[in-house]
């Protein structure tokens, strides 16, 4: 039978082909093994930047959550790599990259897909030698030495394993946090930074989550066609087509202005339940007042928003966010002369608000 699958490891999904490649491993046959982990490195995808490697399987429009789950994929891949390179960079990552995507903390959809991921990263953790470090590791910061901790197997998740400034303790200007490790073991970190600026231009900040705001000028294009009126007659109808001007921190309109804001959303995991504000400016109005879904086909079908125009804000609440880029759009009229900014557009997981993100702020001109 390990025959057949091996001749027909084309047609086998991702899924498949993993617990294939675990078996070539479990027999020893590592031709055949490394020749189906190349088919399935296809499929891989890094990303640098938040230090994750994942597999784009496409798998986006299964709603079944026991159906076509990207989750136990990964799992069973991780438990492949674990086996034959626990060591490498694209192993962590995929851990990495499995943990991100817990939608409830501490477990994933199921409890089948939970139980695979655990048992993978048990087998990685296992295979790594993580479970069994030995080292120091020194805490500083601009050089100074505020915490030494010794972390070992008996200790690995009840050291101290925070070091926390306020105040006076973050002083203006560059800072340097640097963590220093003598011994055996791997080492990870993160860092947060909290602060209440004075700058005049806000820029743009987010890793999981980013958005990005694009401002345009519409700018209407007159056009007429000749269509048939109820009785049969040909008769001219105005069609409403518009060309976008970008605009840019600093430009001037004109009041009654039409413009169109682009939100680009963009996630590095699957999220839910997250709002995305962008703060209006004094002077603009949105055209949209009533609240309802945009973007897709409403509740539940593929990627849609609903939008809540307020007093101050646009709001868009969005129950599923899946990994990729998405865009959001909406209208404004430039109303009252005058200069005004607009604080940046913000997004914040509702129940994990750690998970946030805003955009640029941009200041823009109303003239008579």
């Amino acid at each position: 039978m390990l025959a057949f699958l091996h001749r027909d490891r084309v047609s086998l999904p991702v899924y498949a082909q993993c617990l294939l490649g675990l078996e070539h491993h479990r027999k020893g046959d590592e031709q055949r093994r490394d020749e189906v982990m190349k088919m399935i490195s296809q499929f891989l995808k890094r990303d640098a930047e938040n230090q994750t490697a994942y597999l784009d399987l496409g798998n986006n429009d299964y709603w079944w959550k026991w159906y076509g789950s990207g989750i136990e994929a990964h799992a069973w891949y991780l438990k492949l790599l674990a086996a034959v390179k626990p060591q490498d960079a694209d192993t962590r990552g995929l851990v990495k990259y499995i943990v991100n995507n817990r939608k409830h903390a501490t477990y994933w959809e199921s409890t089948r897909d939970t139980a695979y991921a655990i048992e993978a990263i048990a087998d990685y953790f296992k295979a790594s030698g993580e479970d069994a470090p030995e080292m120091e590791v020194d805490v500083l910061v601009d050089g100074k030495s505020l915490r030494k901790v010794s972390i070992t197997r008996e200790n690995l998740f009840a050291f101290d394993s925070s070091v926390i400034l306020t105040g006076d303790d973050v002083t203006t200007g560059k800072h340097e946090v640097e963590l220093r490790r003598t011994g055996k073991g791997t080492l990870y970190a993160n860092a947060y930074l909290e602060v209440f600026t004075l700058e005049d231009k806000l820029r743009a900040a987010g890793l999981e989550v980013k958005v990005t705001r694009n401002l345009s000028r519409l700018i209407a294009l007159e056009k007429e066609n000749q269509v048939p009126d109820s009785t049969g007659l040909v008769v001219k109808q105005q069609e409403e087509r518009f060309r976008r001007e970008p605009l840019k921190d600093g430009d001037k309109l004109a009041s009654g202005d039409r413009i169109e804001v682009e939100l680009v959303l963009e996630s590095k995991n699957d999220y839910e339940y997250l709002i995305f504000s962008d703060a209006k400016a004094a002077g603009f109005e949105a055209l949209e007042s009533l609240s309802g879904y945009v973007g897709g086909g409403g509740y539940g079908y593929g990627f849609s928003a609903y939008m809540e125009p307020r007093d101050k804000t646009v709001d868009f609440f969005i129950r599923s966010l899946p990994r990729g880029t998405q865009t959001l759009r909406y209208q404004l009229r430039a109303e009252a002369p005058g200069t005004y900014k607009a604080l940046p557009a913000t997004a914040e997981a509702m129940y994990a608000p750690e998970l946030r993100a805003n955009s640029e702020d941009i200041k823009l001109e109303i003239t008579e």
